[in-house]
């Protein structure tokens, strides 16, 4: 129980930290970037190799709470995703691919904007 009050606690730092000062506070060393590309009710979430800065192929995206994937565009399988977001959430998003380390971003989602995520190699 007191376990999942301190997850809570951080969660709750965390998205107020990402809401007030835009940023997003990953579990783990690397870094989520946002850019705004559109007044569209969409949020697109990219994964690219840390290193290479290239897409990664067949990444695993999960966001909670779990929004509608409208799309993955990209070509062959390497994204980006398309979430319908009608307004800004606060969001956990977890980025995973075959060969690279798992990584865990605490963020606050916002319409029109893409995120990017750098993870690497095992």
């Amino acid at each position: 129980m007191v376990f999942k009050k301190i997850v809570v606690g951080i969660l709750i730092v965390g998205l107020l930290l990402s809401g007030i000062y835009g940023y997003a506070f990953f579990i783990g060393d690397n870094d989520i970037s946002w850019t705004y590309v559109s007044n569209k009710s969409l949020v697109w979430i990219n994964l690219i190799d840390q290193d290479t800065e290239k897409p990664i192929e067949a990444p695993v995206v999960s966001v909670v709470p779990e929004l509608s994937l409208i799309a993955s565009p990209g070509t062959e399988t390497d994204g980006p995703y398309l979430y319908k977001l009608l307004f800004p959430i606060p969001a956990v998003i977890t980025a995973r691919a075959t060969g690279y380390k798992t990584r865990n971003a605490i963020t606050f989602l916002r319409v029109g904007h893409v995120g990017t995520i750098k993870i690497k190699k095992v």
